[in-house]
């Protein structure tokens, strides 16, 4: 009954059925998977253009600090602020969804808002207002910040959604497709094997039931973290610098430490110094903690593996994250000065605190201060041991 014509028909189409199914699957994959890697990329640059808006929020901080050399510090800002718009130009290119392009082009008049935010501050020092130009850095652009980093996380989830939105569309084709080739090869079987009908249901049955493979998650998506206000207001945090701009002894300094420490709404502050030789850093003022355990601190070098020389190495604010083991975070900043980094502020915090935007950028402003005073203010064995600079 069954013919050799018939049942060489049946091979061929079992073969081409099963190599159309594994050649659409492979490419279906290799789609997938390069569609992964451009998440990916674009995930990255997103981290990066929100780094970068942390760096320009930090560089304009501390040029509003009472005392800076504004000319040292607003070039860094301004080209910190040009590579913010920049970035925010490459992810709109790379963008594949309409979502997406929406919120980048949000973003990207957001970002040359945010730039000019240091152009306006500056124009307010040089009419001699600093309480505005510290207004329009800690206020106007702390909002601006925010709104940009919203429409750059928008134009990333939109991105993250539709790729994982693909991803299971093709796996669902995929599915269908095997299922498909499953079911010709089935019949093929039967064909070749002409027995009575009770066997071929039997095989039938037998037959493992083919399901879509559950759609894969993604990467885990970026949020910002929920964190606190730092609770200074702007006047107490500009007379506070101001303050520190005429103290000139180490009471008066103690005293300016103690006061910054409560308006941060910290637990501990410690000022390191760079050493004459360049090579450690040494603790050379504190708050929150006693003489002798300041006393008692070692020396950190400048190549070790913590956040404090990180931050002296790089120039960089770094963050300590509260980990499940403890109860508080912490913030360290660089003292910056025209002859480059002489040391570090570090700020402890409670637990969640340390990711505050606004706490980061007043520790910022503190160690540009600090960094004014201490750069020409190298410290002995027995400062050390008595807590003075």
């Amino acid at each position: 009954m069954r013919s050799r014509w018939v049942r060489l028909t049946s091979c061929v189409l079992a073969f081409a059925a099963t190599g159309g199914a594994v050649f659409f699957i492979g490419l279906s994959e290799h789609h997938i998977a390069r569609r992964r890697d451009a998440v990916r990329s674009f995930n990255t640059a997103v981290r990066d253009v929100i780094n970068g808006v942390a760096d320009v929020r930090m560089s304009q901080a501390a040029f509003v600090a009472t005392g800076q050399d504004v000319a040292f510090w607003a070039p860094k800002a301004t080209a910190a602020a040009e590579n913010v718009v920049s970035s925010v130009a490459l992810l709109q290119s790379a963008a594949t969804t309409e979502r997406a392009r929406v919120a980048l082009d949000a973003a990207a008049t957001t970002a040359t808002l945010f730039a000019g935010i240091g152009q306006r501050a500056r124009e307010y020092l040089e009419q001699d207002m600093p309480v505005m130009a510290g207004d329009v850095v800690l206020s106007d652009g702390a909002e601006t910040a925010a709104a940009l980093v919203s429409q750059i996380e928008a134009g990333r989830a939109a991105e993250q959604q539709a790729a994982e939105a693909d991803e299971a569309s093709r796996r669902k084709r995929e599915a269908a497709t095997a299922a498909a080739a499953a079911a010709i090869a089935l019949l093929s079987i039967l064909f070749l094997t002409p027995r009575v009908k009770a066997a071929a249901s039997s095989i039938a049955a037998q037959e493992p039931e083919l399901a879509a493979p559950a759609s894969s998650s993604g990467e885990d998506t970026l949020s910002l973290a929920s964190v606190r206000p730092a609770g200074a207001s702007m006047r107490a945090v500009s007379k506070l610098c101001t303050d520190f701009g005429r103290v000139s002894d180490v009471e008066g300094l103690n005293s300016l430490l103690g006061q910054a420490a409560s308006l941060m709404e910290i637990s501990g502050l410690i000022v390191w110094v760079v050493s004459p030789d360049g090579s450690e850093l040494q603790p050379a003022l504190a708050h929150g903690y006693t003489q002798e355990i300041l006393a008692r601190m070692p020396t950190l070098r400048r190549s070790a593996d913590n956040a404090a020389a990180a931050a002296f190495r790089s120039g960089k604010l770094q963050i300590v994250l509260a980990d499940e083991a403890s109860t508080s975070g912490a913030i360290v900043a660089p003292m910056l000065s025209s002859r480059g980094c002489v040391g570090v502020i570090s700020a402890e915090t409670q637990r969640g605190a340390e990711t505050s935007e606004s706490l980061q950028a007043i520790t910022a402003i503190f160690a540009a201060q600090l960094a004014g005073i201490l750069q020409g203010a190298p410290e002995t064995q027995e400062q050390r041991a008595t807590g003075t600079i």
